[in-house]
């Protein structure tokens, strides 16, 4: 059985779990993304939740004017989904000159969902 003990910093840290044998296992980490552009229905800000496996498990989407849009494994809301391919390291995702992406913790990331949700 897994036993959570906290969180780190960078996809190689984050939320952490010990498994059999005492290892180490990223079990998720969390991504913030600025994205600088002028397209009227694109997100200028995105948080992930991204999972050991690379791909996304929760999303968060803020939009100019401050509309919000979530995605989980089950649900898609204000034209918000997950990605379909994992994640790309951060180096990748800031060689693109629009993006800016940081590792964030798992509090900052709760701090966005709660009120994509409408609060909860």
């Amino acid at each position: 059985m897994s036993r959570w003990v906290g969180a780190g910093a960078g996809p190689t840290l984050g939320t952490w779990a010990f498994g059999l044998r005492g290892k180490v296992v990223v079990c998720v980490w969390y991504l913030r993304v600025a994205w600088s552009h002028e397209f009227a229905e694109e997100p200028v800000e995105i948080f992930s939740e991204v999972g050991a496996d690379g791909y996304e498990r929760r999303k968060v989407e803020r939009f100019r004017g401050g509309r919000l849009g979530w995605a989980d494994e089950k649900h898609e809301v204000g034209g918000t989904g997950l990605g379909v391919v994992p994640v790309p390291p951060l180096d990748e995702i800031n060689a693109q000159q629009e993006f800016v992406a940081s590792e964030i913790d798992g509090d900052e990331f709760e701090q966005a969902w709660g009120p994509a949700l409408g609060g909860k």
